[in-house]
């Protein structure tokens, strides 16, 4: 038995979920055996990604901003309700999202468009990064493929999917 707990990790993989880092010490050894008790977070580690299946809201807007601005120029109206773009998510992960428009763009727009900038509506903060919009297997839903999230920004949205009934990522 260590004269006092010694600090250490052990790593859990559960199938469909994948990896997980526990903090910890050793409280207690005999032999082989050990006793470990987890003091603190619990980071995801797998190889496998996360995705979750929450409704969350977002805005999708033309980036750079000022393209759609132009082609609706000569209507001062229409220009203002076509600017931002609100939709719910369907599927969520750190790769991809689906999501279906509350209000659509137009089709010229999305083909024309090749990057928009997205606000997603997570905990604590509004999650802001670019995105490419391509149409999904189910009609009526878009594909949005995140091409600038940084890494503090990646592990705000993995805690966000880890604490909303994660599963393994399909698409």
């Amino acid at each position: 038995m260590p004269a006092a707990p010694l600090k250490a990790q052990v790593y859990a993989y559960r199938p469909g979920l994948g990896g997980f880092l526990l903090n910890g010490e050793i409280t207690k050894s005999q032999g082989q055996s050990h006793i470990f008790q987890h003091d603190g977070a619990i980071e995801f580690r797998g190889d496998q990604h996360l995705m979750t299946m929450a409704s969350v809201e977002l805005t999708l807007e033309p980036w750079p901003h000022h393209e759609i601005k132009q082609a609706v120029a000569e209507d001062d109206e229409l220009a203002e309700k076509t600017e931002i773009f609100p939709a719910l998510t369907e599927k969520l992960s750190d790769r991809a999202m689906v999501i279906r428009f509350l209000t659509a763009p137009p089709d010229w727009a999305i083909k024309k468009q090749e990057l928009w900038e997205m606000t997603l509506d997570i905990t604590e903060k509004p999650l802001v990064c670019r995105v490419k919009v391509t149409p999904y297997r189910v009609r009526g839903t878009w594909l949005l493929r995140p091409v600038d999230l940084d890494s503090a920004e990646r592990d705000r949205l993995f805690k966000f999917i880890a604490d909303n009934q994660p599963v393994r990522e399909h698409f």
